[in-house]
C-alpha cells in the first residue's frame, strides 16, 4: 500500500513549491515566506518532523494508557516543542 503526503512550509503550511535559481538549480519551498531549500535538505527536515510526530503520538498512546495507573508513569513528550521548516501533512 502507497500514501501520499503533501510537503507544507513549517511556518505558514502552504504546500512547497519549486523554482530554478538564475544558476539552474531547483529549490523547493514557499514563496510567502520565502523558505526556501534544496530537494536533500526539505527531505531531511520532513522527515525529522515525521520521527518527531511519531514519537508524540506514540508519547501520547503510552500516557492515555497509563492514565490511572498506580504502575506506570510517563516520562515522554506528549506536545511537540520544535519548528520545523518543512512539515508533512499527515492527516490519518
Amino acid at each position: 500500500m502507497t500514501h501520499n503526503y503533501a510537503i507544507l512550509c513549517g511556518f505558514c503550511r502552504a504546500p512547497v513549491d519549486s523554482r530554478v535559481k538564475t544558476d539552474g538549480q531547483t529549490e523547493f519551498g514557499c514563496a510567502i515566506c520565502n523558505n526556501w531549500a534544496d530537494q536533500d535538505e526539505v527531505m531531511k527536515i520532513a522527515g525529522q518532523f515525521v520521527e518527531a510526530d511519531a514519537q508524540i503520538a506514540l508519547d501520547r498512546a503510552i500516557r492515555d494508557a497509563a492514565l490511572g495507573s498506580k504502575v506506570m508513569t510517563l516520562s515522554g513528550q506528549t506536545e511537540g516543542d520544535t519548528a520545523h521548516r518543512f512539515v508533512v501533512d499527515i492527516k490519518l
